[in-house]
């Protein structure tokens, strides 16, 4: 991320970032806590374990059917897009 300019400019990606709607500010929180249980190789990161998302949401009380699977489905998708992001960041040279 860019540095904050000497007149205290706010850098673009906070700036511009979208707002979130407060229902799904929990997913959100939940992504964040999960992604320190991916794997790291050499290939780069992994997938989140369905273990870990498994133990969050019992953690959590996400206990109806129905309601693991929309939160199983829409946290792997925001994973899927995570890696793609990351995955393409690794192709590119680094910026000096």
């Amino acid at each position: 991320m860019e540095s904050l300019s000497a007149e205290g400019e706010t850098p673009a990606p906070l700036r511009d970032r979208p707002e979130l709607p407060e229902r799904l500010a929990p997913l959100y929180e939940a992504f964040g806590a999960l992604g320190g249980d991916r794997h790291l190789g050499v290939g780069g990161a992994g997938a989140i374990p369905f273990l870990a998302i498994d133990a969050y949401a019992r953690r959590y009380r996400i206990e109806d059917a129905d309601q693991f699977r929309r939160f199983h489905v829409l946290l792997t998708r925001m994973d899927a897009a995570y890696l793609e992001w990351a995955a393409e960041r690794a192709r590119k040279p680094a910026e000096t």
